[in-house]
């Protein structure tokens, strides 16, 4: 074998705060496992060479229709897996590598029948190598071995007189849905960061609270663009009310915000504010920010609401 180197306010209604959703795992052909090793010569039925060819067969990834894009045959890598690639004399096939992926060698089974050239497209992240292979004749047969970076793919390579693949690219579903889970974890620790590494020494907490409703917030404090509200503990989903701002015109909007860690967090701050449940009779608990803007809301407001209610 020769190798070749190569913040906006909307109008009134109730909020739902979703659950994150549930990625499903990719589906791919699962690779077999042996229980017991068993010799050859021990073995009472059946022969190696079969079993060789069943096994190849089984783990055979053929271009099909779904399998298109354009005129690129596109397989779903998995480990072990042998893909086909058909090629034709005259024609220049082009297997494509993930971007960053790097070729560490080429292992053709037969490097006197086919040509085999390696470049590459884009720069920096974007580079993305490529090799291009034609075989010398129809009705030749050989396998690729290609170590990368990355992993080892497997290529069985066929050639036709009229028949080829323009070029051969994969989707690697296994490393996406890691890269989605650590993208998703990402964004939890960046939100608990958010609440967890407050510096409330330097947090603005002159607001006045007033209601009864046994989902009174505890506390709200801002830093200057963030408001945070803190609920009393061990509240459940279905308990947590809608918030709304109260506007320059004594009306009320909802204003976009999210719940974590037993906080709302709005990104932005306010004068006044009301979170109010129920439909008939609605629990209200008003929430006024110590400043003359905020004491002339709450006015406003104790002129349309009583505070007991």
């Amino acid at each position: 074998m020769k190798y070749l180197n190569v913040g906006t306010l909307v109008e009134e209604k109730p909020v739902n705060i979703p659950d994150r959703p549930e990625i499903a795992e990719p589906e791919m052909k699962q690779r077999k496992r042996i229980n017991k090793f068993v010799p050859a010569s021990e073995m009472s039925s059946g022969s190696p060479d079969k079993a060789i060819e069943k096994a190849k067969k089984d783990a055979t990834e053929v271009a099909t229709d779904d399998k298109f894009v354009n005129a690129i045959t596109v397989y779903n890598f998995s480990e072990g897996m042998l893909y086909e690639i058909y090629t034709s004399p005259n024609k220049t096939t082009d297997i494509m590598f993930q971007k960053g992926e790097e070729i560490c060698d080429v292992g053709a089974g037969d490097t006197e029948r086919w040509g085999i050239d390696q470049t590459f497209s884009g720069s920096g992240a974007d580079k993305r190598l490529h090799l291009f292979v034609k075989p010398k004749k129809a009705g030749l047969h050989t396998n690729f071995v290609i170590p990368t970076t990355k992993r080892t793919y497997h290529l069985e390579l066929r050639s036709y007189k009229d028949v080829y693949q323009t070029g051969v690219s994969w989707n690697y579903p296994k490393e996406e849905f890691e890269n989605q889970v650590a993208r998703i974890k990402g964004e939890k620790v960046k939100e608990d960061n958010e609440v967890n590494n407050l510096d409330l020494l330097n947090m603005n907490f002159d607001y006045e609270i007033i209601g009864s409703a046994n989902w009174k917030p505890v506390r709200v404090f801002d830093d200057g663009n963030k408001t945070f509200i803190k609920f009393p503990e061990k509240i459940a989903n279905d308990e947590l009310p809608p918030l709304f701002l109260v506007s320059r015109e004594n009306k009320t909007q909802l204003v976009n915000y999210r719940f974590k860690m037993g906080y709302y967090i709005v990104d932005r701050v306010f004068d006044a504010a009301v979170l109010k449940m129920g439909e008939k009779r609605q629990d209200k608990v008003f929430i006024y920010k110590d400043t003359a803007e905020g004491a002339q809301r709450r006015i406003l407001r104790e002129g349309r609401f009583s505070h007991a209610e």
